[in-house]
């Protein structure tokens, strides 16, 4: 064995070593309970940073997104957490229910001007690729919805090719931007801290 040959595979022992790792140590993690472990690569960057350009304003839609799909997007619901209760869980915009993931992306009223425009785009988007049968199959409920918004490498498999997962994943970037600039636009009005 040469010198090449062995640092090949040495690489692919240690790339196997630190995959099996973070995959049995996610699976404990809440925070990453939306992220698709499965397709995550050791050496290779995650899609949402696959799908984007180099432009300024392409780099921060993928920040917020990445931080919403790692779990460290501040919600209500992590700061009644992380205050032994003394704040309450309950969605600071509309006062219905606990603002976690799912109530955000899919269900907050105040966002929801915002959130039935990119939406409707990612449907459009996504039955152009699958079809309309598929989409109410795979996509029926907030949890599915959520997964595909946090996460597109999930349904990997179902988008049938890398290029369409890239579109994909780059509307739910603008998505998950959009989401969090108006979010950030209501507390500031509503004079929530």
């Amino acid at each position: 064995m040469n010198k090449l040959q062995w640092k090949h595979q040495y690489k692919i022992a240690i790339n196997n070593y630190w995959s099996k790792t973070y995959k049995d140590q996610s699976a404990n993690k809440s925070t990453l309970k939306h992220l698709c472990v499965d397709q995550v690569e050791i050496g290779k960057p995650h899609q949402i940073w696959q799908s984007i350009g180099s432009s300024v304003t392409e780099v921060k839609r993928s920040i917020n997104h990445c931080r919403i799909a790692t779990g460290t997007y501040l919600l209500q619901t992590n700061i009644a957490k992380f205050s032994n209760n003394k704040e309450t869980a309950t969605c600071p915009l509309c006062g219905l229910e606990e603002e976690d993931m799912t109530h955000m992306l899919t269900s907050c009223i105040l966002l929801h001007g915002v959130r039935k425009t990119h939406l409707l785009r990612l449907k459009n988007i996504i039955i152009g690729y699958i079809g309309l049968r598929q989409w109410n199959e795979f996509f029926s409920d907030k949890q599915s919805i959520t997964q595909l918004i946090v996460d597109p490498s999930y349904y990997s498999k179902t988008m049938k090719s890398s290029s369409n997962l890239a579109h994909i994943t780059k509307a739910t970037s603008e998505m998950c931007y959009e989401i969090h600039h108006k979010r950030l636009i209501l507390k500031l009005e509503l004079n929530i801290t």
